[in-house]
């Protein structure tokens, strides 16, 4: 009887080695698969030096907000000149990080249907453009067209950057014509 105590224990035990093993080649595939994410943008972020938010005429407020990147500071050039809340920009900047879930070419497709033309709101980082349109009402994700392609993205700048321009400069700077 007791041979068959043993011999269930080691059982037991193999079949946890097998379940913890096979747990983690899952998890350790899941971050492959994350890791080989295309990204927005794969360029040099250092280059940056020009950032500009230009927003269709049903967005309230200016229709264009010009940044332009002056040593390790940002200034807003447009609508008004004032230093730039550096908090703001690097919001803006993990857009173009953020990973592409799927992408679809642009070509033959409808774009208006997906909010894309016209779009709402254009971000441009230098003369990389990036057209936002509709969100995906299954995934919660926002179309958005980059080099003639439609691409879907988690993102989380869409409610800033149509906001208010004052949101982008420092407080103590408004008001100060």
């Amino acid at each position: 009887m007791a041979g068959s105590g043993r011999a269930r224990l080691r059982l037991n035990g193999l079949l946890l080695l097998l379940v913890c093993g096979l747990g983690g080649l899952a998890w350790w595939f899941s971050v492959q698969q994350q890791s080989r994410a295309d990204l927005l943008f794969t360029g040099d972020y250092d280059s940056i030096n020009l950032l500009t938010l230009e927003r269709s005429a049903d967005v309230t407020g200016v229709g264009k907000i010009r940044f332009e990147k002056n040593g390790d500071n940002w200034l807003m050039v447009a609508p008004h000149q004032r230093a730039a809340n550096l908090t703001r920009i690097r919001q803006l900047f993990t857009f173009i990080n953020e990973p592409v879930t799927a992408t679809y070419d642009s070509a033959g497709m409808d774009l208006a249907q997906y909010g894309l033309k016209p779009g709402r709101l254009t971000l441009r980082f230098n003369n990389h453009q990036f057209v936002l349109g509709a969100m995906n009402t299954v995934s919660g994700n926002r179309y958005v067209l980059h080099e003639n392609k439609v691409k879907l993205v988690s993102e989380a700048v869409y409610g800033l950057a149509t906001g208010n321009w004052e949101a982008f400069v420092m407080p103590d700077t408004i008001g100060s014509d």
